[in-house]
């Protein structure tokens, strides 16, 4: 596996397709042959965040990356996401959902687990409620804050997570211009939906025990707390759990190199 990655990629201007399901529009890109292979980003994610990656898994694997729905509802997005993956792949898939996209692909697999050929939860959650306890309030004030004073808080929290050990004056400001570019795409009532959807009174998704499932977060992640980490690994006892030293909530960014190498051995394990 490749201990450096090409990020100049978050920057390029992928080539999308677009599908619209229920009258919402959905953006995608599908590339590679193969397993085929989902991939949800985060709150401020499209599919260019995952592309370091997807250079290397497309070589393997049908690689299918989702923008994320701006709705506020995760059963709704659910239903909508099951049919765009049956309508484009029309197989079963490997799904691949980090921060709040790995919420919402328990949902998704929740919903109709038949479609999962496993589930990769990514620097993510199953119980959101010290997210709630964290973040509750800037999301209630966020309604009365200007959209350039919220998109602003937004984006330093978001760029405070870039570890000292991955920054190079190249990777900072390509990472810097990602998210202030993400952010820019967004209004302000996408920016929430998004947001609250980590932030929902939702009972934890229920996932069945047969769906293969791989746990993958870095320890010294700040966004998600260690608690919640706990309660994941509690409520998915018989998923592999792959505890990375170093990778902050972006490990697939952050630590790529160890993370690439560990999704392509998990999934590779379970097609055979």
């Amino acid at each position: 596996m490749k201990d450096s990655m090409d990020y100049s990629c978050l920057l390029s201007n992928q080539p999308a397709q677009t599908i619209e399901i229920d009258q919402v529009q959905i953006k995608y890109q599908v590339i590679g042959s193969g397993s085929p292979l989902v991939m949800l980003p985060g709150t401020i994610g499209d599919q260019r965040i995952f592309c370091s990656i997807v250079e290397y898994l497309k070589e393997h694997f049908k690689v299918c990356v989702f923008d994320i729905i701006s709705s506020a509802d995760v059963h709704d997005i659910a239903i909508i996401y099951d049919k765009v993956i049956q309508q484009i792949i029309g197989a079963p898939v490997h799904l691949l959902g980090t921060s709040v996209g790995g919420w919402l692909a328990q949902y998704i697999s929740e919903r109709n687990p038949n479609q999962i050929k496993s589930l990769i939860l990514s620097s993510t959650f199953c119980d959101n409620r010290i997210l709630k306890e964290n973040n509750g309030l800037i999301f209630t004030l966020s309604k009365y804050i200007p959209w350039f004073i919220f998109r602003r808080i937004f984006r330093k929290a978001v760029i405070s997570s870039i570890p000292e050990y991955w920054k190079s004056e190249m990777n900072s400001t390509i990472f810097e211009k990602y998210v202030t570019n993400s952010l820019q795409n967004m209004g302000k009532s996408q920016l929430r939906d998004r947001f609250s959807l980590s932030l929902t009174d939702e009972a934890s998704p229920v996932v069945e025990h047969s769906v293969p499932k791989l746990i993958i977060y870095a320890r010294d992640d700040t966004t998600v707390p260690e608690e919640s980490y706990k309660l994941i690994k509690n409520h998915y006892p018989e998923a592999e759990v792959v505890e990375l030293a170093k990778g902050e909530h972006f490990p697939y960014i952050f630590n790529s190199g160890e993370y690439l190498e560990h999704i392509y051995k998990y999934l590779k394990t379970v097609d055979n």
